[in-house]
Formats: structure tokens, C-alpha cells, sequence
């Protein structure tokens, strides 16, 4: 084996002294070794004073840095591509971002900034999120700039409706089509509860997301109040629901109100409200 090696090398270094010059290079007469002509780095190396070996010159370096760096990049949003196709079921979801916020509803805006930041640990405490208010209050922008910048940062994450996901399964059911499953993502965004009737189909998904133990984020036009209402009969997946999101909500024409669900809302709120 080290024969062989021994031989590999004596052989590039052979076709290293005797090769061509190309018209960007020249031969240093002081060290014998080929130069780049445009940044005056050698393209050759003297390896233990025995072998002469190709080395990249400083233009080389930095053009393999720039295409590295290139690829990365388009390797980066052919995955953010993938996450949008997989997992944000209407386009306009994409349009809501921290960048295009009004400032209306500073300390939400701060709260969800610092979610989606610190989504490690939300994630380690499987917190959720719910936001309720009336109707067009941007309760929905809000769940959708925390998506966003997840997704941003190649964080795989499923914004839809709990409509659209019993519409799938139905769909699945009777056509063999795609089933979009849950367990793919690391975070769900639920729209518009309380829009949907019962069926337990909802309800069975419901089931599924709360056995998965990952944070889901919930917008609602319904109070706490509604949510809580036994009489409901969509009572038993809305409460589910709740008890995902120790972190609630209130947004409200520029007012807001944080309320803490349980012991992991609590603890989530150390980290959403700076001290």
C-alpha cells in the first residue's frame, strides 16, 4: 500500500515538473515552482523537498469560495422551495412577514419575533401559541411571520386549516391522492378555528396532533370563553387544541394582552418577555 502511494506521487510530481505553462501562469526562477500570473500565489508546492505538487493559487481559492457559496445558496432555496411546496397550503400565507408589520401591535410583534428566535427551546417545550381576537385583527399575520421566519431559517413548517386537512384526508381516502402528514413537520399553524363543523375526522386529526408533542400555533375569532363552552360540540378538539398553546394571544386594534396557559406558558414566558 505505501509503495503504492509512493508511486502515485513520484508520478503527479513528474507531470507537475514537466507540464505546460497555461497564459495566466509563469515559472518563479527562484523556486522553480509555477505562479499565477494575476495574484502572484503559487499553483505549486514542494512537498518534503521531494515532490512537486498542485496547490490552488488565491484566484482559485476565492473562485471555488464564490461557487461554494453559490451552491449553498441555491441549495438553500431548493430546500425553502420544497418547505413552501410541502407545507403552506394557500400562497398568501407567504405574503405575511415581520418585514411588512405596521408596528399596530408592538409587544406582540416583539413576543413573535422572539418565538420564532427562540424556537429551540419553544420546541424543547412543546409551546404553542394561540392567537384570538375579532375578525381582520391580524391574528393570522402574525401566526404566519413566526411560519415564515422558520421557514426562512429551513425550519419545516405546515400552515394550513384544520378545513383543508380534513378535505385531505378525505380526499386521500377516496382517490389515493396525497395525504400530508403531520409528522413531517416541526411545527403546525392551524387557521380560523372554530369556522369548521364537526366530524370526526377533525377531531381524529386533532388527536393526531396532540399526540405528536410539537408546537402548534392557533388563530381564532373565538374568546376564551367559547373555546372553554362544554355545550360546544366541537368542544373536545377545541380544548385539545388549547391546551397545545400555554402561550395566548389577544390582538386587538393595537391592543394586546398576554395570557399564560399552564406550566409551559410559563416557562415560555421567561423567554418571550425580556426581563
Amino acid at each position: 500500500m505505501y509503495t503504492d502511494y509512493t508511486q502515485g506521487f513520484e508520478m503527479l510530481s513528474q507531470s507537475q515538473k514537466t507540464r505546460k505553462l497555461m497564459d495566466d501562469e509563469y515559472r518563479d526562477a527562484e523556486t522553480g515552482l509555477v505562479f499565477c500570473s494575476s495574484c502572484h500565489t503559487p499553483r505549486q508546492s514542494n512537498c518534503l523537498g521531494r515532490y512537486i505538487l498542485p496547490v490552488p493559487c488565491r484566484c482559485q481559492e476565492e473562485k471555488d469560495a464564490r461557487e461554494e457559496a453559490a451552491l449553498r445558496e441555491w441549495n438553500k432555496r431548493r430546500r425553502l422551495d420544497q418547505l413552501v411546496e410541502a407545507g403552506v397550503t394557500h400562497k398568501a400565507y407567504r405574503d405575511y412577514t415581520f418585514d411588512r408589520d405596521d408596528g399596530r401591535n408592538p409587544e406582540i410583534t416583539e413576543i413573535c419575533r422572539r418565538y420564532a428566535e427562540h424556537f429551540k427551546e419553544m420546541k424543547q417545550l412543546e409551546n404553542g401559541i394561540l392567537f384570538y381576537g375579532n375578525a381582520g385583527k391580524g391574528k393570522t399575520f402574525f401566526a404566519c411571520c413566526i411560519a415564515n421566519a422558520l421557514l426562512d431559517r429551513g425550519i419545516p413548517v405546515l400552515v394550513t386549516s384544520l378545513s383543508y386537512l380534513v378535505q385531505n384526508r378525505m380526499e386521500a381516502m377516496r382517490q389515493e391522492a396525497y395525504k400530508i402528514n403531520l409528522d413531517d413537520f416541526d411545527c403546525i399553524v392551524l387557521d380560523d378555528i372554530g369556522i369548521e363543523k364537526f366530524s370526526p375526522t377533525a377531531a381524529n386529526i386533532v388527536d393526531e396532533i396532540s399526540l405528536l408533542k410539537k408546537p402548534v400555533i392557533v388563530t381564532t375569532n373565538l374568546n376564551p370563553m367559547q373555546l372553554k363552552d362544554s355545550q360546544n360540540e366541537n368542544f373536545r378538539q377545541y380544548s385539545r387544541l388549547v391546551g397545545l398553546c400555554g402561550t395566548k394571544l389577544l390582538v386587538d386594534n393595537g391592543k394586546s394582552r398576554l395570557d399564560i396557559g399552564n406550566h409551559k406558558g410559563r416557562q415560555a414566558e421567561k423567554i418571550l418577555r425580556k426581563r
